[in-house]
């Protein structure tokens, strides 16, 4: 006889409940007490009759074999009066047993021929014999249901067998052996302790640890539907007897829920803020790390991160020896949840992953942020890349409160299908502010470059193309990467869409441009960026060349919050890009790539080393402030048109050709920006207060052969009184016998004081 006399069920945070409750794939140790014995007991509906010629026991109805007694065991045997008293014990032993008839040594004392026993006069038939081995079927059902044993995933039973119960010693705890195919259930663990003894009859405490597993059917959780544990336990008196079972199933209601729900009863007690999936295409990427980052609101300190694969394949993961936990290759964490590397099960193939914990950013009291890296083994790429489109599901799940959270559901990708490297021709360029063109200059080729914060720069990059592959896409992108890890994100990006470009003997005709957006002049040359057939390069029979053109700023802007930030730069999340430049580990890189219509890519990368403001410690300056008639003063006065000027002094000759300097004003922390140059003719913008003081040019002057000055007028009335205005310069000097450009910037701040701006250095 197999009784279950309590249960009570434990979280992966140690809450123990008297129900089951759990969200999907939590972890659950279920815990019973339960209660063996090979006994007998006589009632109305189990009448045991007396036959004493020869001696035997006799059931109306059942049998003794189903109730675990064998030939040869050793039986107590008691009788109770109506009062439920016992007047006799007899022990004997089992002679044989045929269906309902039990053939015993000798009989007790007084008993009658025919004489029956029931539930009142009862009689207790007790083997001191145990059974030897324990079945535990572990299931999930619908609430409301009955349910049966067999898997929902694939029909299968989830067996943990315990054999040697019958000469284990008291206080023995015997772990379980899984038996059969296991992919019906997600990973089921189970030991048995053997607590204690009592008239014939043990006790022992079961425990049993499963996850939730209605990962294949979530409209079991549609409505007021949630799953319930089921188990089923069946005993041998022999291992593996296929007769004689004793079995009973334990159920009872549960609290579950699948994702993005507080169980099936509850109040949501946490919120999910957002997301940030950092990687090139911005999503999952099956064959290198991924970085993702996500915002909690919660005040519970009960969390956990987890994912799984979601095949698409039955074939794959059903009827299978392995657990759904190897298959699906499930991963999840306990504490402590910081700079802790997790690795998931692995499937038959060896593939599997790892979730790193990172940083964790406190926000608020109740809201935090959470960095994790997902980063797969080489045969998990191996094995996502060999399923077919629409079978490479992931979901990663991070539980806060009572809520399993979705951070990511969906196909995985492959970062960036790269075939090759760019074919490359023979320019690749950075042109600097002072080349105000689109056109190579003579210098033509630089493995990378060197540039301040703010500057303007136009990329030029010529490319072959072959006439026997057609082209859907080129991107550029400049992007912060750390080559230790493969890590990256993308500061900013464009696309030249190629998929509708006419072919001509295989030769895309390709001419295409994209607006720019900065605050450079209309004059300036980096406006606008394209995309054309370059034929001085080349044009064979399989060959052609293609040009690109991407201007851009190097950006400033800490003010501005950049999107997808790797959470090494954390709390700082800024659009300067100096930063991201200058964290150990990291660079910016501007990445060209070309994508074939069947997403072959071809890629190359040029390296960008950003230099701050002020970093050359051979050239000092002044600045002034003049009124028109060369008065020098220290404040602006408004409605008046005064001059500003700049002078640099080095501690080298300077060489006056290569030279060329701005001056810039904006509002702090905001735009617009406006600009004047000594090389781009400004384009007269009327709300720029900062005008030429003759021509189209900012002045600059060679004051003696190590000091050049750079200098233009600005208009008070057209600056801003509501908010503190930044005003700064930058020069580019080539000191004498030295190839390389030293540049200077200076700034302060005005603020309205009695009418006027004042300067503060």
């Amino acid at each position: 006889m197999i009784r279950v006399l309590s249960s009570e069920y434990e979280d992966i945070f140690g809450n123990v409940l008297t129900f089951y409750q759990a969200n999907l794939l939590d972890r659950v140790l279920c815990r019973f007490e339960i209660e063996l014995s090979i006994q007998l007991t006589s009632s109305n509906s189990q009448l045991v009759v007396v036959g004493l010629s020869p001696n035997q026991l006799q059931l109306y109805s059942g049998s003794w074999l189903d109730s675990g007694f064998r030939v040869g065991q050793t039986v107590n045997i008691i009788q109770y009066n109506a009062s439920g008293v016992a007047i006799s014990t007899h022990t004997t032993t089992v002679t044989s047993i045929i269906g309902g008839v039990i053939g015993l040594a000798t009989m007790p004392a007084g008993l009658i021929n025919g004489q029956t026993f029931d539930s009142v006069n009862k009689i207790e038939i007790t083997s001191t014999s145990i059974y030897d081995q324990l079945d535990a079927l572990s299931n999930h059902v619908q609430n409301g249901t009955v349910g049966s044993s067999d898997s929902l995933i694939d029909g299968q039973n989830t067996i943990l067998r315990f054999d040697g119960l019958n000469s284990a010693p008291l206080t023995t705890t015997i772990n379980a052996y899984g038996v059969g195919k296991l992919s019906g259930q997600f990973d089921t663990y189970g030991n048995l302790t053997y607590t204690s003894i009592s008239g014939g009859k043990r006790y022992y405490t079961l425990e049993i640890e499963t996850h939730q597993s209605g990962l294949f059917d979530p409209n079991s959780f549609l409505g007021s539907s949630c799953y319930k544990h089921f188990l089923k336990l069946e005993a041998r008196v022999t291992p593996s007897e296929p007769f004689g079972i004793s079995s009973i199933t334990y159920l009872q209601s549960a609290n579950t829920g699948y994702l993005d729900e507080a169980y099936n009863v509850g109040v949501v007690d946490s919120v999910l803020q957002g997301v940030n999936i950092l990687s090139v295409n911005g999503g999952l990427n099956y064959d290198q790390s991924t970085n993702v980052r996500f915002t909690i609101e919660t005040s519970s300190n009960e969390i956990q991160i987890g994912a799984v694969y979601v095949p698409l394949d039955d074939s794959y993961n059903n009827n299978k020896y392995q657990s759904q936990s190897n298959l699906c290759m499930l991963s999840e964490s306990y504490a402590p949840f910081t700079n802790t590397v997790y690795s998931s099960k692995s499937n038959p193939s060896g593939a599997n992953y790892t979730l790193t914990t990172g940083t964790v950013t406190v926000i608020s009291p109740t809201e935090t942020e959470y960095q994790v890296i997902f980063n797969p083994n080489t045969a998990f790429t191996n094995f996502i890349e060999s399923r077919p489109d629409g079978d490479r599901r992931m979901i990663i799940w991070f539980k806060a409160g009572n809520v399993n959270h979705t951070i990511f559901d969906g196909q995985m990708n492959k970062a960036v299908n790269v075939w090759g490297d760019l074919e490359l021709g023979d320019i690749c360029q950075f042109l600097r502010h002072d080349e105000n063109q689109t056109t190579p200059v003579t210098d033509n080729w630089f493995s990378g470059i060197t540039r301040i914060t703010e500057d303007d720069l136009g990329y030029l990059l010529n490319f072959v193309f072959d006439k026997s592959i057609f082209y859907k896409e080129v991107k550029v992108f400049i992007e912060a990467y750390k080559s230790a890890t493969g890590e990256r994100f993308t500061l900013e990006e464009a696309s030249f869409d190629l998929s509708a470009t006419p072919v001509i003997s295989g030769k895309q005709l390709i001419d295409l441009q994209l607006g720019v957006s900065n605050n450079l002049p209309t004059t300036s040359a980096k406006k606008q960026a394209f995309l054309i057939n370059d034929d001085y390069l080349i044009d064979t029979i399989s060959e052609y060349g293609v040009r690109l053109y991407y201007p851009f700023l190097l950006k400033w802007q800490y003010w501005n919050i950049q999107s997808g930030v790797n959470a090494d730069f954390f709390p700082y999340k800024g659009q300067e890009w100096f930063t991201y430049d200058n964290l150990s580990g990291w660079n910016i890189q501007i990445t060209t790539q070309a994508i074939t219509d069947n997403d072959k890519t071809f890629s190359f990368s040029n390296p960008i080393t950003i230099r701050t403001y002020e970093d050359n410690p051979f050239i000092e300056y002044e600045r002034s402030l003049h009124l028109l008639d060369g008065t020098e003063v220290t404040s602006f006065i408004d409605g008046q048109i005064m001059e500003i000027r700049y002078k640099w002094t080095d501690i080298f000759p300077l060489d006056g050709i290569d030279m060329y300097g701005t001056i810039t004003i904006e509002p702090t922390e905001t735009n617009p920006r406006f600009i004047i140059s000594t090389k781009v003719p400004t384009d007269f913008d009327v709300n720029n207060p900062l005008q030429p003081i003759t021509g189209n040019l900012a002045t600059v002057t060679l004051l003696a052969s190590n000091s050049v000055q750079v200098s233009c007028y600005i208009d008070c009335n057209k600056l801003d009184l509501s908010k503190n205005v930044s005003i700064g310069a930058s020069i580019a000097l080539n000191a004498a016998g030295s190839s390389k450009f030293l540049l200077q910037e200076n700034g302060f701040l005005l603020t309205q004081a009695n009418g006027n701006k004042i300067i503060i250095s």
